[in-house]
C-alpha cells in the first residue's frame, strides 16, 4: 500500500500519520516500506486500506481532538500496490 509522503510524519526513526477516526484525529505509528515513486511511500504497517489521513496544518493537532471531514483530495486517499 502506498500513501504520500507528504501526510507521513518522520521524526529520527519514528513515522507517523494522522488519522480521521471515528470523528476525532488519531496518530498512528506507520513502517515504512522499501520503495517510494512519485512522491507516494510504501507503508508495510499502521494503515488499512480505507484509513482517512489527515492533509494540511496538524501542528496542533493532538490524539482525540474532534475534526470534521469536509472533503476529500487524492493527497488524503491511499492507493494499493
Amino acid at each position: 500500500m502506498f500513501a504520500p509522503e507528504s501526510l507521513i510524519h518522520k521524526d529520527g526513526d519514528r513515522a507517523t500519520a494522522w488519522v480521521a477516526a471515528r470523528g476525532v484525529a488519531e496518530q498512528r505509528t506507520v513502517e515504512l516500506g522499501s520503495s517510494m515513486q512519485d512522491g507516494w511511500v510504501s507503508i508495510a504497517s499502521g494503515l488499512q486500506p480505507g484509513d482517512q489521513l489527515i492533509a494540511g496544518d496538524v501542528e496542533h493537532l493532538h490524539a482525540g481532538a474532534r475534526i470534521n471531514v469536509v472533503g476529500e483530495s487524492s493527497d488524503s486517499t491511499m492507493s494499493m500496490e
